[in-house]
């Protein structure tokens, strides 16, 4: 009876609790996406639960280092993934599971967007935000860079940049491909962005060595790299680097 007694203690204890959970730091652009991959999961792993953190990759990598309570990073670019792993802070190296795109939303071409009509462009600030970084290489191939760099407005992360455009504090912008398939950006007229013009966003994550419950996180992991999982990413703006 008393074994009995501390086995179900055991069950119910917060530590117990504790195992089912994954903490996620994803960049801006998972948050839509992340939410039918974890509701997919969840139909045959309905035991385990998620605290989600969205945001820039950069400020993800500094929380992390300063001792953040995180068990998987997924970064926007393989970049930062890196430099968790480099720091010792995963167990493991960084895996690619998604490859993200730009789109130009509010204006026909890169070189419109040099128009008097285009007061403020936002877009991500490149200091941290990988989509930042990539949209100021597009401006620059495509030679407007130093026509309208005076109308930036950064977004703190590709998501605030998408908000510029939603509240009309923009009337263009460069974002990612994922937010603007959102319903809340369906009137932005958004088209994609020529991929030569800027280097590849291939998308990265880590399992933190910090964690608690590395075995859960990996469950999530290998399903992230799944046939199944690669589909929804490929539904829902980015492009699936294919199931492992």
């Amino acid at each position: 009876m008393l074994k009995k007694y501390f086995v179900l203690l055991l069950l119910f204890s917060p530590v117990a609790q504790a195992a089912s959970l994954i903490k996620i730091a994803g960049a801006a652009d998972l948050r839509f996406v992340m939410q039918k991959l974890i509701t997919s999961f969840k139909e045959v792993n309905g035991d385990i639960e998620f605290s989600e953190n969205y945001g820039s990759s950069g400020n993800f990598v500094t929380q992390i280092k300063s001792g953040a309570d995180f068990d998987i990073f997924f970064s926007a670019d393989s970049t930062y993934a890196d430099e968790i792993a480099t720091s010792g802070l995963s167990v493991d190296k960084p895996q690619s599971y998604a490859q993200g795109v730009l789109v130009l939303c509010g204006a026909s071409s890169m070189k419109a967007l040099t128009g008097s009509k285009y007061k403020k462009i936002s877009i991500a600030n490149p200091s941290h935000a990988p989509y930042g970084r990539i949209a100021v290489e597009a401006l620059k191939n495509s030679k407007v860079y130093d026509q309208i760099k005076d109308k930036l407005v950064l977004g703190e992360n590709v998501s605030q940049a998408a908000q510029f455009l939603q509240v009309g504090a923009a009337a263009a912008g460069l974002i990612a491909q994922s937010i603007s398939l959102t319903p809340e950006m369906k009137s932005a007229d958004c088209h994609v962005v020529e991929s030569s013009l800027y280097r590849p966003l291939i998308q990265s994550f880590v399992i933190l060595k910090k964690s608690k419950n590395k075995a859960t996180a990996e469950r999530f992991t290998k399903f992230i790299l799944n046939e199944k999982a690669q589909s929804i990413f490929a539904q829902n703006g980015f492009h699936s680097i294919g199931a492992k």
